[in-house]
């Protein structure tokens, strides 16, 4: 599953956090670069910078490249509220912390046309939506086919139980999670509303990470 920022796995849904318009207050977030990897993306965002960011948009490098990047997901149809968007998750070869990224583009372009395993190049603009790293592609291309390896982790490291850099290193990143036990079947919400998805823990107690 691809994960979501610091909240200690209460985010629902990254898919659904892709904003229409970049109109944060910061216009770079670092030096214009051929040479920006997810890692050197991901890090480069302040935190507290993205957090108090007017309506939740922080900006960042524009007309970023990424090269030989990999599909991890199947694309996420119409991701925005107004269903303008796709999006789809892609990491570094290898996978790992710090190495995953959300990108979204116009509906129905190119990225509703990717598939898990495809290997690709991206040229876009990167901001930050409520501390979520997002990826506007402009330009996608299709170089060749690898696996998509996804990063073993334990709730010590994701969820309520981890440190926020934990969380925050995972943020997009496909993971595989084992070995836990289900704490709550029908989660609802603060108004009683049930929605999709299911508390894990260590035991039957502990509501430790939403999935979704």
């Amino acid at each position: 599953s691809q994960t979501g920022t610091d909240t200690g796995g209460t985010k629902t849904d990254a898919g659904n956090q892709a904003g229409t318009d970049a109109g944060g207050a910061k216009t770079d977030a670092g030096p214009q670069t051929s040479d920006w990897t997810i890692e050197k993306l991901q890090k480069s965002v302040d935190e507290k910078e993205c957090a108090a960011a007017p309506g939740g948009f922080l900006n960042g490098p524009k007309e970023v490249t990424l090269k030989g990047v990999v599909v991890a997901t199947p694309p996420l149809t119409k991701v925005d509220s107004k269903k303008t968007l796709d999006g789809v998750f892609l990491q570094t070869k290898g996978g790992g912390p710090w190495n995953g990224m959300y990108v979204i583009g116009p509906t129905g372009a190119d990225i509703a046309n990717l598939k898990a395993g495809d290997v690709v190049d991206v040229t876009g603009d990167v901001l930050d939506y409520y501390c979520l790293t997002e990826f506007k592609a402009t330009a996608v291309s299709v170089k060749g086919t690898e696996l998509p390896v996804a990063a073993t982790v334990t709730l010590d490291q994701l969820g309520v139980h981890a440190k926020p850099e934990d969380n925050e290193a995972l943020e997009s990143v496909l993971v595989k999670l084992g070995a836990v036990v289900v704490s709550d079947p029908e989660p609802k919400s603060t108004t009683g509303k049930t929605f999709c998805g299911f508390w894990v823990g260590k035991d039957a107690d502990d509501k430790a990470l939403l999935v979704v």
